[in-house]
């Protein structure tokens, strides 16, 4: 309801020059000042109606860069997620927590894990401290606070017979596929992703990326075929991993070929030679590379599986795992068994 200030006045006073100043000042507070001013301060950080423009704003304002390039990065979808993750991240920086949150903006379901040294070997310590997220990576262990040889880092205090490093495993499941035309995330978006964690992580950590993709084979050796939807916001499509037990058993995987069938790049990895690092558990085989120091990955959407003699046990096409060239890549595959 409107109120009419000149009312408030005296009546003898509304038809002097009082009158009219206080229906002045009235029109002034009213129609310019209060929406020019007053309502623009009021719902400017109201996230569900600022623009990709003022959320940038925002975040520089808080010291951050959001990374910004083709595709999924250059979302309303994605700017809004970079703004409500922002006072997470600052909260739980340098903890498994900041790096859930870092997670959302992309839609993948990550988290960190330290990465210790058992002679030349390096491996992820995936029990470290898995129920609380708050507690500070690894910080407590570094105790002379000096940069050690940049070709091997590792922190000053020895635990046990192994050594933490300053290696640190950033694990990710996918949620969805980007587009068609560039599979699980584009190249534009994984550097979006390296440029945000290089902003969380502290300057003495290096990340290894890791994907981690789940296959289930038929026992009976049927094909078996998983969609993947496309992210919010961009343009609808399917993506499919398929699968397919050749011959011989899961069990008997020795040899692992990763390829990039668009430009016939194929790298192998094996058991025996210490490249892959391999679990059993009834009805599930896990098998993670070997992290491996400044290890480049190639961009893959294939996999074969190998036994002793290099027979095919199975095969796994699947949408484009795609790295950014900063990355230190690895990956980690579950394939069960339904």
């Amino acid at each position: 309801m409107k109120v009419s200030l000149k009312k408030l006045l005296p009546t003898m006073m509304r038809t002097t020059r009082w009158g009219e100043l206080i229906e002045v000042v009235q029109d002034i507070l009213l129609n310019d000042l209060k929406p020019d001013k007053i309502d623009i301060v009021k719902t400017q950080f109201q996230i569900e109606s600022m623009t990709n423009d003022d959320i940038s704003y925002l975040m520089q304002m808080f010291g951050r860069i959001i990374p910004n390039y083709s595709g999924y990065t250059d979302t309303p979808f994605y700017f809004k997620r970079q703004a409500l993750s922002l006072i997470p991240r600052y909260l739980y920086r340098n903890t498994k927590k900041s790096y859930v949150h870092t997670s959302f903006i992309y839609c993948l379901d990550g988290s960190i894990t330290p990465i210790y040294n058992d002679g030349p070997l390096l491996y992820a310590d995936d029990s470290w401290e898995t129920n609380d997220e708050e507690l500070a990576v690894l910080y407590y262990f570094d105790t002379g606070l000096y940069f050690d040889d940049p070709a091997f880092p590792f922190f000053d205090v020895y635990t046990s017979a192994s050594t933490y490093t300053r290696f640190l495993l950033y694990t990710y499941k996918f949620k969805y596929v980007e587009s068609v035309a560039d599979g699980f995330l584009s190249t534009d978006t994984c550097r979006a992703l390296y440029k945000d964690i290089e902003q969380q992580k502290r300057k003495t950590e290096i990340i290894f990326y890791e994907p981690h993709i789940e296959v289930d084979f038929q026992t009976s050796g049927t094909i078996n075929t998983t969609t993947w939807n496309t992210y919010p916001e961009m343009t609808s499509g399917n993506l499919y991993t398929v699968s397919q037990l050749s011959s011989g058993s899961l069990y008997n995987v020795k040899f692992i070929n990763i390829q990039n069938t668009d430009t016939a790049e194929s790298v192998s990895f094996s058991t025996t030679s210490g490249t892959l690092i391999e679990t059993q558990t009834s009805g599930a085989l896990y098998i993670r590379k070997q992290p491996t120091q400044k290890y480049k990955m190639i961009d893959f959407n294939k996999v074969v599986l190998k036994d002793v003699s290099s027979g095919t046990i199975a095969t796994v096409t699947l949408p484009m795992v795609n790295y950014d060239s900063n990355m230190y890549g690895n990956w980690k595959f579950t394939f069960n068994l339904v």
